[in-house]
């Protein structure tokens, strides 16, 4: 009896996740597990919102390097140019960066009770960081932003020599206050190649514009700001998914 109970209650917790916003404590991490294929999400409260802390890993199929659409769900993981999903799997990128999603597929690619992040969410995140102590010399307010340190990672960053930057390890006290946990997990481009690991974190957010474009949101190891730019949606960027 106790042995189905436990199977019963493992069932349970591997269809749902398991949240942290009862908390509401900035900074508290949660867990959730991925019912589609098993993966887990550290997940982290952000002034009221809830954010996965990691990058997506979801790869129903892998696209090839060579094929790229504004049309249809195209999904690609770093530094690999096959079409085998255990292969791809495989790839150090994948498991340390997640998967690289053209917008057809980042705008379905997020698990039940989660979503890709709109403009305005995303930006009540900048927000948020901006007017509570996350820019990186403690001061408050959007007059000159500095709050990628407090979003980013220690690892995986190119060195900056600029004052903040994310690349820099300056003001260690900072350095992914939030909870965010960005890494530079880099894009497939335009060119049908992939760049910016080591450099660049994108990921796109839900509003599709006009002309095949979409606002996507980035941190860059030489700068201190968290960005925004429109793009064309056959860019492979990385996925953030936000708690419904």
């Amino acid at each position: 009896m106790k042995k189905m109970m436990f199977l019963l209650f493992a069932g349970i917790m591997l269809q749902t996740c398991i949240p942290n916003d009862a908390l509401d404590i900035d900074g508290v991490f949660g867990v959730c597990i991925d019912t589609r294929d098993g993966n887990v999400y550290k997940t982290v409260n952000i002034g009221g919102q809830t954010w996965m802390a990691r990058n997506l890993a979801y790869l129903p199929t892998v696209t090839s390097q060579s094929m790229k659409s504004t049309k249809i769900p195209c999904y690609y993981v770093y530094g690999y140019s096959g079409t085998d999903v255990k292969e791809a799997k495989k790839n150090s990128n994948y498991r340390k960066l997640g998967v690289l999603y053209n917008w057809q597929a980042a705008k379905i690619a997020c698990p039940s009770g989660w979503h890709l992040p709109n403009d305005y969410e995303w930006e009540q995140l900048q927000g948020y960081l901006l007017n509570n102590g996350y820019n990186f010399d403690g001061t408050s307010g959007d007059e000159d932003q500095k709050i990628a340190k407090s979003m980013a990672d220690s690892k995986e960053w190119k060195y900056s020599s600029v004052e903040g930057a994310v690349g820099n390890s300056d003001y260690p006290d900072f350095i992914n206050k939030s909870g965010f946990s960005a890494l530079p997990g880099g894009y497939y481009s335009f060119l049908k190649d992939f760049k910016g690991v080591e450099t660049d974190a994108f990921w796109w957010g839900s509003i599709f514009l006009v002309n095949v474009t979409a606002r996507a949101w980035y941190l860059f190891y030489d700068s201190p700001k968290l960005h925004n730019y429109v793009d064309t949606s056959d860019h492979g960027f990385s996925v953030r998914c936000i708690k419904d």
